[in-house]
């Protein structure tokens, strides 16, 4: 089972979903071996920032405007899932892709195509699966997981260019 973390919705791609089985003998463990690191996962810092400098770093406007650096924010969790935490994710996962044919709001999802960290495959099966009669998908050639904080700035702005294009459409 591999499990990333992801700002947009999570659903994880059946080529990697684990079968029923194991589900079910990992859920008989969970409340035993809660924070058991079982899930294989890849440095998700690594694989959704392009740009090397943002890598690195993330600005924050705070009170003093300081930077941090992402490897030594102790608030942004590093590990690996624990147990318990992976099999969340795997049942939210599985009631996003049940439920989701009831979503009839405006439904916008933007995914970069070199993403590795969340497959663009999956992306473009949400979009089809809601219901709304207002949808759009938009992917991005070249572009990885971090549409709008880990791509360099040029990048950035076309995304953020993209998602005030879509809001100020849904005023109207």
């Amino acid at each position: 089972m591999t499990a990333e973390n992801s700002s947009s919705l999570y659903v994880i791609s059946e080529e990697v979903k684990p079968h029923p089985m194991v589900v079910n003998m990992l859920t008989e463990v969970e409340e035993i071996i809660p924070k058991w690191k079982i899930v294989p996962s890849k440095n998700v810092i690594d694989t959704a920032f392009k740009d090397p400098i943002k890598r690195e770093t993330v600005w924050t406007f705070n009170s003093s405007c300081s930077n941090l650096m992402i490897r030594k924010n102790k608030l942004i969790y590093q590990d690996k899932p624990g147990l318990k935490t992976a099999l969340e994710m795997l049942r939210t996962s599985i009631s996003l892709e049940r439920d989701l044919n009831e979503v009839t709001l405006p439904f916008f999802v933007l995914h970069g195509e070199a993403d590795i960290v969340t497959d663009p495959e999956v992306s473009k099966a949400l979009s089809e699966k809601s219901s709304s009669g207002d949808k759009t998908i938009k992917l991005y050639p070249g572009m990885w997981h971090g549409l709008t904080s880990g791509e360099p700035d040029e990048n950035i702005e076309i995304v953020f260019t993209d998602i005030t294009a879509w809001l100020d459409k849904q005023l109207l």
